[in-house]
């Protein structure tokens, strides 16, 4: 459902489905890859997300406050229009630093 790729110490996580109460745990399993490797540092690419419901803002905000204890971070890329609705209108995405596409996400690590 998710799958991970590297770039340099960033972990990308991306897929093509609704992040809801069927993937949620599929999301967890992609970030649990992501924290063996140290100080997990993430970035979810939602460009291909269509939707997201609240067990899936509510797995977001579980999976930053378990990265944050481990001196890690959550960042999110490129929402789509009803993601970035649902993270706006529900104030969870003013717990998360998100960016317009994943590059500039990559990049803002090194800031």
């Amino acid at each position: 459902m998710f799958h991970v790729e590297r770039q340099g110490a960033i972990d990308i996580i991306a897929g093509a489905a609704a992040l809801n109460h069927e993937t949620a745990e599929s999301l967890s399993t992609a970030v649990d890859q992501c924290i063996t490797t140290g100080q997990p540092m993430i970035v979810f690419d939602m460009s291909g997300i269509p939707l997201i419901d609240s067990r899936g803002l509510e797995t977001l905000l579980d999976l930053q406050e378990s990265l944050e204890d481990m001196c890690g971070l959550l960042k999110l890329a490129a929402p789509t229009s009803l993601c970035d609705d649902a993270l706006r209108v529900t104030g969870v995405g003013s717990r998360f630093e998100i960016h317009d596409d994943v590059r500039s996400a990559v990049g803002s690590f090194l800031r």
